[in-house]
């Protein structure tokens, strides 16, 4: 009886110090503010698929940018997360390449930076044209609220060319 004891106890203290560090360790990488979100274009992702939910989590770009990776995109893809925090919000497209060809137009991206409301989602669009492999371009929007939850909307041509890049969103 006193050795189940023993194992008993060695097993919660094994337990309990696992966790702990889980969860240690699960705080020190979300306070990581070089955390890349990756966005994807899927019926099965969770991340990027469609906008953020009303009961999406919000990045604050005052404290910190919100840095993205997108991995394949051949229509539209979005922030995972609301952003609040900025008067005026920069986004960068950062190691364009085209990973798919079908045809068309493969050097342009439209940029949307949505409020959802009740009458539906307000957006204001801007395009970069002109990107080439490796390339890199920003939009800026300006007379943002910084209280209010916005997120950002990635578009390409819908010609079949799929698309990889990365990039930051940002206070500016």
């Amino acid at each position: 009886m006193r050795e189940f004891y023993r194992k008993s106890m060695m097993f919660l203290l094994m337990f309990v110090l696992a966790f702990s560090v889980a969860t240690v360790s699960g705080v020190s990488a979300n306070a990581d503010e070089s955390h890349i979100h990756v966005l994807k274009e899927s019926e099965f992702s969770t991340y990027g698929a469609n906008p953020p939910g009303s009961s999406a989590s919000t990045h604050d770009l005052s404290t910190s940018n919100y840095n993205y990776q997108v991995e394949s995109v051949g229509y539209r893809v979005f922030t995972d997360k609301w952003l609040t925090g900025a008067s005026s919000m920069k986004v960068t497209v950062e190691n364009w390449e085209l990973i798919e060809e079908y045809g068309g137009t493969n050097d342009k991206i439209t940029i949307s930076v949505c409020q959802s409301g009740f009458w539906g989602d307000t957006c204001t669009s801007k395009v970069i044209t002109g990107l080439s492999k490796g390339g890199s371009d920003y939009v800026t929007f300006s007379n943002l609220d910084s209280s209010t939850k916005y997120y950002v909307r990635f578009e390409v041509p819908t010609n079949s060319n799929r698309y990889k890049f990365n990039g930051t969103i940002s206070k500016s």
